[in-house]
């Protein structure tokens, strides 16, 4: 007798009924069992037919290339042959059209969405009916990245160092600066910044292996706020912050809103920099001034 099914007897006299009781298929398989009934010289065979789960068991968002004319798209795979879908985003913010692919053999789709950010997470409602005629209906989320890192406090942006090996995000509220491994997709060290600068703009040194570090006041709780604090340096070689070099005062600086205050940078392979210079308070910029890049 196999063994997901279960008969309320296995004998009997004159008329009679037998009852049959099978579990649920919790297989994406079809599954059939035989039960065979013998009486004198007849018997007969039950056939037991069980449809496997119908579902979607894999979403993966991928991120498309301007230059190559390749869209955003949203992968979907599903547990079973699809004869017919219906997709409806559930994004209220962006309005796109969505092109299906053909089916592939492994059951899975592609089709195109043009308003996915990367490290965005996109609602859908996807109705699909399987070739018995039934239809189902699933609520899905799109997540547009592989893996995500939870942090405490405001990520200003992010840029990748040591051959693209590994990426440094400055954060505000509170002011830190995550070092992190693409290569292990890890944390590799977070600096503490709070009684230095709150970070706003990293430039990265590669000949020298070395960060420059551009903010505002540490306590910094509005990412918008205007650059006003001195360069901090962060030595890829020692692993240490230290206080950057002093921008020389402008005699003709205006005293409560000088113009020496750093908000970029420009490296060059030369021992000489380019430091950008802007005033807090005023739009204008200021001439770029040279520095020597120890």
């Amino acid at each position: 007798m196999p063994a997901d099914i279960q008969v309320s007897g296995l004998t009997g006299y004159k008329n009679g009924y037998i009852t049959l009781t099978y579990g649920k298929n919790t297989s994406y398989n079809d599954r059939q069992d035989t039960i065979t009934i013998v009486c004198g010289n007849l018997s007969r065979n039950i056939f037991v037919n069980q449809s496997g789960i119908m579902t979607i068991v894999s979403v993966k968002g991928m991120i498309g290339n301007m230059m190559t004319n390749r869209a955003d798209s949203v992968y979907i795979q599903f547990s079973r042959p699809v004869k017919s879908m219906q997709i409806t985003s559930n994004w209220q913010l962006c309005l796109s059209d969505i092109k299906v692919s053909p089916f592939e053999a492994d059951n899975s789709v592609k089709f195109s969405y043009n308003c996915a950010d990367l490290g965005g997470n996109y609602p859908f409602t996807i109705r699909f009916e399987d070739f018995r005629g039934i239809w189902f209906t699933e609520e899905i989320s799109v997540p547009f990245y592989k893996a995500k890192l939870e942090v405490n406090g405001y990520m200003n942006s992010f840029i990748l160092i040591n051959d693209q090996k590994e990426a440094l995000i400055p954060m505000i509220n509170p002011d830190k600066l995550i070092r992190y491994s693409i290569e292990k997709d890890s944390v590799m060290k977070v600096y503490d910044l709070s009684d230095r600068i709150s970070p706003k703009n990293l430039v990265y040194d590669p000949y020298r292996s070395k960060v420059y570090i551009i903010g505002s006041k540490p306590g910094t709780t509005y990412i918008y706020t205007d650059y006003t604090e001195p360069l901090q340096v962060l030595d890829l070689k020692t692993d240490k912050i230290e206080k950057g070099f002093e921008i020389p005062d402008d005699p003709t600086d205006h005293a409560q809103h000088p113009t020496n205050v750093p908000y970029n940078m420009a490296i060059r392979k030369s021992v000489r920099a380019v430091v950008f210079l802007k005033s807090p308070a005023i739009s204008s910029l200021k001439p770029g001034l040279f520095i020597r890049n120890k």
